[in-house]
């Protein structure tokens, strides 16, 4: 199984915190760099975020979100064999030939590293201020992934969609990949149809190892049906995760080396391709406890599945 980390662009956000993650990380032997997506944060909104208590987000309005592309751009920049991805780009949000052409052009200035993880989105405010529409942002995610794949896999390309429409047009240059690998985010029973359906994988938030089982089935379920291969889809799961003393933990995944090797190797059981941490050392310690986790974990869990 592969290990990723996320690399906090939308807590820390900082050229000296991300800058010396990444490059422990990819020194340590870790296989990918993982960004989020906020674009700007209302400092009022509904509660509505699925995984914190009573829908509210960790973070506010005077937490730094480092765009989402930009920082994978800069990620690319400064590393060499690590693959780079979202976890989640809410593509809904943004105008899709825009991206297409950003995400190639990533793709290629990076030998083909990228794989985008891609969400519905839960924030009705952050859409109305970025003028998209929040209602029907299912459909038009469904739309724009595959004018993405249109995009990156023809050319001249052409469009004729309900929500966009366009071509001939040239597009060059393609990704290396042809086409990025799209991954779908969520785990509610829509969403895991919506990857059956139309995604190269899945990549869930927080599930412990049953609820990801149970998502995964569904999924493979559901893509029989459609005609796919059941195997074919990657799995990726974003979760916190400790190394550590346990006297007060945190999270379920928060214990020693050989708590966490046992751990991830059931949800490499379980049939998950890769885990990405979300690290929940302070800033300060974020590269000793990487240096850890490779010396202690990583070369257990990269033997597994």
């Amino acid at each position: 199984m592969d290990i990723g980390v996320w690399m906090g662009n939308n807590t820390v956000g900082t050229p000296a915190y991300m800058g010396g993650l990444a490059t422990a990380s990819e020194d340590a032997g870790f296989d990918s760099l993982w960004v989020s997506d906020h674009v700007v944060w209302p400092v009022d909104y509904e509660p509505a975020y699925p995984y914190g208590e009573g829908g509210r987000y960790p973070g506010d309005e005077n937490t730094p979100l480092c765009e989402a592309v930009t920082s994978l751009a800069w990620l690319s920049a400064r590393t060499e064999r690590v693959r780079l991805g979202t976890c989640v780009l809410v593509a809904a949000q943004r105008e899709p030939w825009l991206l297409a052409k950003q995400l190639a052009s990533l793709d290629q200035l990076n030998g083909g590293r990228t794989t985008i993880g891609v969400g519905l989105g839960w924030m009705r405010e952050e859409f109305e201020v970025l003028g998209a529409s929040f209602d029907d942002r299912a459909a038009r995610t469904r739309e724009m992934v595959e004018l993405l794949r249109t995009a990156w896999t023809t050319q001249p390309a052409t469009v004729d969609g309900r929500y966009w429409q366009g071509g001939p047009l040239g597009v060059l240059p393609h990704p290396v990949q042809q086409p990025i690998p799209i991954l779908l985010g969520g785990n509610a029973p829509s969403a895991l149809r919506k990857v059956a359906d139309y995604a190269d994988g899945w990549c869930p938030y927080g599930l412990e190892v049953d609820e990801f089982a149970q998502g995964l089935a569904a999924i493979r379920e559901r893509a029989e049906t459609q005609g796919r291969d059941p195997s074919a889809f990657r799995t990726v799961l974003w979760a916190p995760l400790l190394l550590g003393d346990t006297s007060e933990p945190m999270v379920s995944l928060h214990g020693n080396a050989a708590f966490l090797t046992d751990r991830l190797g059931a949800y490499a059981e379980a049939g998950l391709d890769e885990f990405v941490m979300f690290n929940l050392a302070p800033p300060d310690q974020i590269v000793a406890q990487v240096e850890e986790f490779a010396g202690s974990v990583l070369p257990a869990v990269h033997a597994t599945h």
